[in-house]
């Protein structure tokens, strides 16, 4: 069905093909296709998409005449496709070709300054689908703020319409966030120790004993986090991926915490 929705298929390729029809590819032609969740597709169909990404070109199911496209291509996961690609249940090849402008978007938890400005197009939104005006406390933002976030800005959005249910008058106070009356189920994901995804490779890695590393995890105070970071940059070299390795973040986290707590890279 996967094959069907992005290439198409001729009458009576398979039961139930009544009539041609033209797949997102096709329909694409000339302008842009997003695939989101790319990392959950079977091996099959990642042999089919890198042929059309690399020849731009492809077939029907069930057809012969070959179709030439023009098509840009964003691509989108929630999977650390690297790991995935060390693994074996994602093709290098596929990787590298979709690899080529990365842009790695960090949870919601590590990006706090974003909150409020959420929480504020969340309740115009909310407010204009009522036909009410919603306002919030300092306090309950403050608690917003502080809170782990696990479903990210979707788990945001869903409190703050149901906090906004408990507040008649429009206004949420602090008491009418769940957590703050035991009744946040997402908790249960949160108050135990995440533990961050090991340094994704192709080859095999390199044990971190032959480099005399001991992996650590990354502190979660803002001014132990950057002191750490510093710490495993010097003892590294200012070598991004061996620091990656020893604070046991993918190599775009460890960017992300580099430009987050404003430590310039040395170049030797």
């Amino acid at each position: 069905m996967l094959e069907s929705e992005l290439f198409g298929h001729e009458k009576g390729a398979f039961t139930g093909a009544l009539h041609e029809r033209k797949g997102r590819f096709e329909l694409a032609h000339g302008g842009t296709l997003f695939l989101d969740e790319i990392g959950d597709i079977s091996p099959a169909v990642q042999v089919k998409l890198l042929r059309v990404l690399q020849e731009r070109e492809f077939k029907r199911l069930g057809g012969s005449r070959t179709i030439h496209i023009d098509v840009r291509l964003v691509t989108a996961t929630n999977k650390n496709l690297e790991e995935a690609v060390r693994k074996g249940e994602f093709r290098s090849d596929l990787y590298y070709r979709i690899n080529v402008v990365s842009i790695y978007l960090p949870p919601l938890r590590d990006r706090c300054d974003d909150i409020p400005l959420l929480v504020e197009y969340f309740l115009t939104k909310m407010g204009e689908d009522l036909g009410k005006r919603l306002s919030i406390s300092s306090r309950a933002l403050d608690v917003l703020v502080r809170c782990q976030w696990p479903g990210n800005v979707r788990e945001l959005q869903n409190c703050l319409e149901r906090a906004a249910n408990a507040a008649p008058s429009g206004m949420i106070e602090d008491r009418s966030i769940a957590c703050q009356s035991s009744q946040c189920l997402s908790s249960l994901l949160w108050k135990r120790e995440l533990t961050p995804v090991s340094t994704p490779v192709v080859a095999q890695p390199v044990s971190a004993a032959k480099n005399g590393l001991e992996k650590e995890s990354l502190a979660r105070s803002p001014s132990g986090a950057r002191e750490q970071l510093l710490e495993a940059m010097e003892r590294c070299g200012w070598v991004q991926a061996k620091a990656a390795r020893l604070l046991h973040l993918t190599p775009r986290q460890l960017g992300y915490a580099l430009r987050k707590y404003e430590i310039p890279i040395k170049k030797f």
